[in-house]
C-alpha cells in the first residue's frame, strides 16, 4: 500500500499474537482522533498450540519479544513454550520458525526447529537477514544463520553471572538479559544484562565482548554522566536511533538515553518512582511502573510498553512530554477491545515493534494474544 503523500498526523497500531487477516488496514500518517483495538493472534487459552495456522485460532502463550522483519512479517516470541513464531499480517497465518518447542539449552546448537530454548525474551533481525535473540533463562544470546537453518550461540556459557570482558564472547557469563539491539553501524549488539545491572556490547566483527555501561551499582545514572564504570538501575529494553541509544529502566521507571559518540547518559522521562497518569505530563514529571519495551516511531517519538500500568505510553523529544496511548493504570488490567485509550485493556503487556507505515506491534502478555490499534476516521 503506498504512502499518503501528505504527512499529517501519527496513526499508530497495536499487535499482539498471530491471526487477522490484516491485508486492508489503513496504514501510514493520517489525523485521527483515536484508535480502535483488535486481536490478531491468540485466543488467550496459554496451552501449546500445533506449529502453524489461523492466528486467532493459534494458542501463544506469554508473547513477549516482537519484532517486524524487512519483508513485513511479525516475529513474536513465545515464552511459556520456547518458541519464535512469524507473523504474516497479509493472509492473518502464523508459524513456528525457531524452536522445537523443548525447554532446555543446545550448547552445540542445531537446526532451527529442533533446538530447545528456555525463555526467549526478545528477538531481531539484522541486515543479512540473521536473526539474534536472548534467552533470559539459559543466560544466552543466539544467532540463526539464514544461509545453512543453523543456531549457535554467540554470548554465554549457559550459566549466570558475570565476567569474560574483553575476551570471546562465547566464553562470558550474563545474568538474565532481556532485551537486544543490534547497532549496525558500529557493527555492535547492545543486550541488557539486567541481572548485572549492565549494559554488554557484543563485537560481530571479533566476537569479543565488552561492559557498555553500568557497574552492577542498583542505583540511577545521573544527567551527562560517562556511561563507563558508572551505575545503571534495571536496564530493561533497549532500542537504537542513530548515535542514541535508547534504555528503559525496569527497577528505575524511567527512560534514558546514551550518546553513542560522547559515552554520556541523558534522561529523557520519568521521575524514578512508581505510578501514572493518563493525562498528558511534562516528561521530567512522568510516572512509570516497571517499562518493559521500548520502540521509536517514525517522527522519532518513542513509544514505552508500561507493564505494570497496563498501557502504552508516548515520549515526544520536541513537546517534553509523555501522553498515553493506551490503558487507564493499574486498575485497567484484563482484556477488552476499545475505541480509546481508557477502553481498551491489556494485561502485562512486554514487546513492541513499529513498522515502516507507523503500526506499533504489542506482545500483550498475560492475555496470551497479539492485537492492533487501528485508527478510527471520521
Amino acid at each position: 500500500m503506498p504512502r499518503p503523500t501528505s504527512l499529517c498526523g501519527f496513526v499508530l497500531i497495536l499487535i499482539i499474537a498471530c491471526g487477522v487477516n490484516m491485508s486492508h488496514r489503513v496504514l501510514g500518517w493520517h489525523r485521527v482522533s483515536q484508535w480502535h483495538s483488535r486481536t490478531v493472534m491468540g485466543t488467550g487459552d496459554e496451552s501449546p498450540s500445533q506449529s502453524s495456522g489461523l492466528g486467532t485460532a493459534t494458542h501463544i502463550g506469554q508473547p513477549f519479544g516482537v519484532e517486524v522483519l524487512r519483508d513485513g512479517r511479525v516475529l513474536v516470541t513465545e515464552v511459556s513454550h520456547h518458541r519464535i513464531w512469524a507473523f504474516d499480517p497479509s493472509t492473518g497465518e502464523c508459524q513456528v520458525i525457531l524452536g522445537s518447542g523443548r525447554k532446555g539449552y543446545d550448547a552445540a546448537g542445531g537446526a532451527a526447529l529442533e533446538i530447545a530454548m528456555d525463555e526467549p525474551y526478545e528477538v531481531r533481525e539484522s541486515n543479512d537477514g540473521s536473526l539474534y535473540w536472548v534467552e533470559m533463562r539459559n543466560h544466552i544470546v543466539r544467532r540463526w544463520d539464514p544461509t545453512t537453518d543453523r543456531v549457535e550461540t554467540i554470548a554465554g556459557t549457559g550459566m549466570p553471572g558475570f565476567g569474560g570482558d574483553g575476551g570471546p564472547a562465547r566464553d562470558a557469563q550474563l545474568q538474565q538479559p532481556h532485551s537486544l539491539v543490534i547497532d549496525e553501524q558500529r557493527r555492535q549488539i547492545y543486550v541488557a544484562d539486567i541481572g548485572n545491572h549492565r549494559i554488554r556490547a557484543i563485537d560481530l566483527n571479533d566476537g569479543t565482548i565488552r561492559t557498555l555501561a553500568g557497574n552492577g551499582e542498583r542505583v540511577l545514572p545521573r544527567e551527562g554522566q560517562p556511561i563507563e564504570n558508572t551505575p545503571v538501575l534495571g536496564p530493561r529494553a533497549l532500542a537504537i536511533d542513530a548515535d542514541r541509544l535508547w534504555v528503559a529502566l525496569r527497577e528505575g521507571h524511567s527512560l534514558w538515553s546514551i550518546d553513542l559518540t560522547a559515552g554520556t547518559w541523558h534522561h529523557a522521562a520519568g521521575r524514578g518512582s512508581r505510578g501514572f497518569q493518563p493525562e498528558p505530563v511534562a516528561a521530567d514529571q512522568a510516572m512509570f511502573d516497571g517499562p518493559k519495551g521500548i520502540a521509536l516511531t517514525p517522527d522519532g517519538r518513542v513509544a514505552i510498553v508500561d507493564t505494570e500500568n497496563h498501557a502504552i505510553r508516548l515520549y515526544d523529544p520536541k513537546t517534553q512530554t509523555v501522553s498515553t496511548l493506551s490503558g487507564a493504570g493499574p486498575a485497567s488490567r484484563g482484556y477488552q477491545e476499545g475505541e480509546s485509550p481508557a477502553e481498551i485493556q491489556m494485561n502485562r503487556p512486554h514487546g513492541i515493534a513499529i513498522d515502516s507505515e507507523g503500526a506499533i506491534h504489542v506482545g500483550d502478555s498475560e492475555n496470551h494474544r497479539l492485537r492492533v490499534l487501528l485508527p478510527t476516521t471520521r
